[in-house]
């Protein structure tokens, strides 16, 4: 299944569940998928978006501290994805970073 294909619910199917990001220099993360949040409206019939925009948020170590860029993420239900993670500061409960991608 291609990232575009991918919905909502497909990673509401993980939720709370550990992922691995590859870091580009060799090496990985393990990361929490802790949130997964509809934006906007859903799309209308007919309309040229055929699906619903959403956000993922994971949790993961604060060091080392991931820039934004894409990164490859991997979890046993999918093949690995390329995926576009921007920092968006610690989980204030918690102390670990979390990383959000937005998939439109």
């Amino acid at each position: 299944m291609s990232l575009a294909e991918l919905t909502i619910t497909d990673f509401q199917r993980t939720l709370a569940q550990i992922w691995t990001i590859e870091l580009p220099s060799g090496g990985a993360v393990e990361a929490t998928l802790s949130q997964v949040s509809a934006l906007g409206e859903p799309p209308r019939p007919g309309a040229e978006l055929t699906r619903q925009a959403f956000s993922l948020v994971w949790r993961g170590p604060q060091q080392p501290l991931l820039p934004q860029q894409i990164y490859r993420l991997s979890h046993p239900s999918y093949a690995q994805l390329e995926v576009f993670l921007v920092p968006i500061g610690p989980d204030p409960a918690t102390r670990e970073m979390r990383y959000e991608a937005i998939f439109t």
